[in-house]
């Protein structure tokens, strides 16, 4: 007899094992919420992928700046 018992809040059973019910869909249903609300404010894709990119370039200049100043 086999009697798993659940951690709670942390998604694993007493035996080591991964609890991956539901995460599926839940991963889903937020990549269909994400999709109506670029679609509501008109947001594409693209516009996404360059405020990421820019993000990422404007964060890296800072890092550069912040450690090339101190020399």
């Amino acid at each position: 007899m086999k009697n798993i018992e659940k951690i709670p809040a942390q998604g694993w059973s007493a035996f080591g094992e991964k609890n991956t019910k539901g995460g599926f869909i839940q991963l889903i249903v937020i990549i269909i919420v994400v999709l109506f609300l670029m679609y509501y404010f008109k947001i594409d894709v693209i516009k996404v992928l360059d405020y990421i990119r820019n993000s990422f370039i404007d964060i890296a200049n800072w890092f550069k700046n912040l450690f090339g100043g101190a020399r």
